[in-house]
């Protein structure tokens, strides 16, 4: 509690946006990035004209997108990763599918930025096309294995929409600063 003068005023704790989306909705958040970055991906291969630059720029901003909302998964799950003792059958698979996205995003971002490098016989866009393309086979595949349906909870609250919003916002913007 706060004492102003003889008032005693109660201390609230600050709203957090991650008590907002469930984990059940961040997975989801994040299959739906994988695919629409997939989608938006395999149609630069189409994209040759001026006309068609958006393609580039939605794909970058679900690029931006999904680190954040890979960001916000692993605050959440960061515990179970550095603890060992935690650890179950799914944590190896979910540190390589971690590895797998970090290496997709980041082969974007250096090529976008100017990187021609080539290693193994590919140019570093034909690494990104690679892992894109595993990433988004990996997250189907999980999909069918593991996903549990969205419920009427992980979609009907307004923060739910209010935070998935704002992740689009920030990518948009982050995306155009950096462009």
């Amino acid at each position: 509690p706060v004492r102003v003068g003889r008032a005693v005023i109660p201390r609230l704790p600050a709203p957090r946006i991650d008590a907002a989306v469930t984990p059940r909705g961040t997975d989801w958040s994040l299959a739906l990035l994988v695919a629409l970055g997939l989608a938006t991906g395999l149609s630069t291969w189409f994209a040759g004209s001026r006309d068609s630059a958006w393609v580039f720029a939605a794909h970058a901003a679900l690029g931006v997108a999904l680190a954040l909302v890979l960001a916000w998964k692993l605050r959440r799950v960061w515990p179970r990763i550095v603890a060992a003792s935690r650890w179950d059958g799914r944590t190896g698979m979910g540190l390589a599918a971690l590895v797998l996205v970090a290496t997709a995003l980041g082969s974007g971002v250096a090529w976008s930025s100017g990187a021609n490098v080539a290693f193994g016989g590919m140019s570093l866009l034909g690494w990104h096309v690679v892992l894109g393309l595993a990433l988004g086979g990996l997250v189907l595949a999980h999909a069918l294995a593991r996903a549990r349906p969205l419920r009427a909870v992980d979609a009907r609250d307004r923060r739910q929409l209010l935070a998935a919003a704002g992740v689009g916002t920030l990518g948009v913007i982050e995306f155009d600063e950096v462009d």
